[in-house]
């Protein structure tokens, strides 16, 4: 489990740099080595629109009433869920090539 590498240079992304390209609805990223620019593949929209609410939803749907939570508790922990996973995220994504810029 690493950060992806630019496709051009092989130089490895910020994890903050994709971790703000994912809270910006998936803004480009542009290498900061050769200034290529690197959009989110289509299986990672995917995945993060997947692997974000569902835990959230199934806490909240199952976990939670099984276990007669409080309201406050269980917006809680699925902000707790939510945070971890988002922390996670620039791990599993992965980006291709848009456009090669010039410096």
């Amino acid at each position: 489990m690493s950060l992806q590498k630019c496709k051009m240079c092989k130089s490895q992304f910020n994890w903050r740099t994709i971790l703000i390209s994912l809270c910006l609805a998936y803004k480009p990223i542009k290498c900061s080595n050769c200034s290529t620019l690197h959009a989110i593949n289509f299986n990672s929209r995917l995945l993060v629109g997947l692997l974000l609410p569902v835990p959230m939803i199934t806490f909240a749907w199952v976990i939670s009433p099984k276990f007669s939570l409080s309201t406050s508790v269980t917006v809680s922990v699925m902000l707790i869920i939510g945070t971890i996973i988002t922390l996670f995220l620039p791990y599993l994504v992965t980006y291709r090539n848009i456009m090669k810029r010039t410096k």
